[in-house]
């Protein structure tokens, strides 16, 4: 028995040496939601959201993950700092959601088909490479969860998967609203995330579980998946 959980869109995940919590950035059109087979809820307003009756001691940040993965001191100039309330999860203006993530290991479920290479102007921040679309982690067998937080609470199923998204249905040029949660003071700051040669990753080589029915939820809805900067984050 186990529970699948899957990221995607404008989320940052924080944390020091585990990422402790998924921050869902505020970004005009983007709908913060979290989905299962049978049901969904949203969030908004900086909610505070748990999974209840698993352990939260954070999760773990597989090499894949650390790779694959934006991180924003690399790609945000000068070196950005989390605002002192997203840190302290009272900032409801700039995060949708804080999400209290439970202990696992962080992986990459599928990457995007373009690579991406950031860069400020002519001045490359992060080189041309893959970058996680979907992200992923798993909690093995567990008593009944419950997501509290949100607009309604969630019962998740013993055994299948949970999607947690923050994505706009019209594939906006969003990952800039990253710097949201941070001091950075205009979107120039963040480097732009440039389409380019076939990433080389995509499908993922080793499918993860629910994957195609996960994928399956996400599209009803994004129309523009294959864009580069519909991604996620991680701090620092």
């Amino acid at each position: 028995m186990a529970l699948h959980i899957y990221f995607y869109g404008l989320i940052s995940f924080i944390g020091d040496d585990k990422a402790k919590t998924a921050v869902l950035v505020t970004y005009p059109g983007h709908k913060s939601e979290i989905a299962t087979a049978s049901d969904s809820t949203t969030a908004h307003e900086g909610a505070i959201i748990v999974f209840a009756g698993a352990d939260a001691k954070g999760a773990a940040m597989a090499d894949d993950f650390r790779d694959y993965i934006p991180e924003l001191s690399k790609v945000i100039k000068p070196t950005p700092v989390l605002k002192p309330d997203v840190i302290q999860q009272t900032d409801t203006t700039s995060v949708n959601a804080y999400v209290k993530l439970p202990s696992g290991t962080l992986q990459v479920a599928d990457y995007y088909e373009k690579q991406a290479e950031f860069k400020f102007g002519e001045v490359t921040a992060r080189p041309m490479g893959c970058v996680a679309r979907l992200t992923y982690m798993y909690l093995g067998a567990t008593s009944p969860l419950v997501i509290v937080g949100a607009k309604k609470p969630l019962p998740l199923p013993a055994e299948g998967w949970v999607l947690i998204r923050n994505s706009c249905a019209h594939g906006d040029k969003d990952f800039k609203a990253h710097r949201h949660i941070t001091t950075s003071q205009n979107d120039d700051d963040v480097a732009k995330a440039l389409e380019g040669a076939h990433c080389g990753l995509s499908p993922t080589p080793s499918p993860k579980p629910y994957y195609s029915d996960v994928l399956q939820t996400i599209n009803r809805e994004v129309h523009e998946i294959g864009q580069v900067e519909c991604s996620n984050s991680r701090f620092p």
